[in-house]
């Protein structure tokens, strides 16, 4: 399809004063200087490097046309100058086009560094988030080292195998409040911590006296916390009886790891369900 480009009825009247002036002179006829001053134009536009193939063929028509000077015919000439000056528009369509193709790749290109600088934000973030978790849980561990201690979802879980009762006492002796007391100190330091005491026995006797003596237990840990200035509300005693044994109770020694207190030190925020003392 052939172009129309706006100046087309002032170019042919001047393509027609250019036949008359070409009488004078080869070098004179005005419509081809016209073209060649569009072409000066456009490669200040740079469309050449934006449409070289379509330049290209518009340049190597002008040329035929300046080589035709002074040797065609006038009718010859103006064709010639009309061709080149059409594929010279359509050159500048081109290069048009172009360029609005790399505005768009541009734009594109920057919503996609923009959309990169984002995720990596994102995993820089989540880098440092782990890393905070680790260093916090490893601080945790660190200050609670006193104690076996194991990671959990519930929280960081402390075994206090050596926290002994006399038989069928709840009574913490002093040496069990001495090994009580950096877990006391731990929670004065983070008040942002609920806590949960676990009471546990082994399988000797019935289950529901093993269930209370468990709660019993507990109480008395807890008691002991209160008592060393830790909020009642941050302190929840159960008893969990011979329910959760970490051995077999067939053994003396097996039954010695099942009577233990376990302590569940909740993430900031608390455990759930730890809202309420008894």
């Amino acid at each position: 399809m052939t172009r129309s480009a706006p100046h087309k009825p002032l170019f042919a009247a001047a393509l027609l004063l250019g036949l008359s002036a070409c009488a004078s002179g080869p070098d004179e006829y005005a419509p081809l200087a016209q073209v060649e001053e569009r072409f000066t134009v456009a490669r200040q536009e740079q469309v050449p490097a934006l449409a070289p193939v379509a330049f290209q063929d518009a340049e190597r028509s002008l040329q035929t046309a300046k080589a035709a000077l002074g040797d065609a015919s006038e009718a010859e000439i103006a064709h010639l100058t009309t061709v080149a000056d059409r594929q010279l528009e359509v050159a500048r369509a081109d290069a048009a086009a172009a360029k609005a193709r790399e505005e768009r790749q541009a734009m594109v290109g920057q919503r996609e560094q923009i959309l990169l600088s984002a995720r990596e934000q994102q995993l820089a973030q989540a880098r440092l988030t782990a890393e905070q978790e680790r260093l916090r849980v490893q601080a945790l561990e660190s200050q609670l080292a006193e104690y076996e201690s194991r990671q959990t979802e519930r929280g960081l879980v402390l075994t206090l195998r050596d926290i002994t009762f006399d038989l069928d006492s709840a009574s913490l002796s002093p040496g069990d409040q001495e090994r009580l007391r950096p877990l006391a100190d731990f929670l004065r330091n983070h008040p942002d911590r609920m806590v949960t005491i676990e009471g546990h026995t082994d399988s000797s006797g019935a289950d529901s006296y093993n269930q209370q003596l468990s709660q019993r237990r507990a109480e008395a840990v807890e008691d002991f916390l209160v008592a060393q200035g830790i909020e009642p509300g941050r302190v929840r005693a159960t008893g969990r009886g011979e329910a959760v044994p970490v051995a077999s109770n067939d053994t003396q020694a097996g039954r010695l790891q099942n009577r233990r207190i376990e302590v569940v030190i909740g993430d900031p925020g608390g455990i759930r369900g730890v809202a309420a003392s008894r």
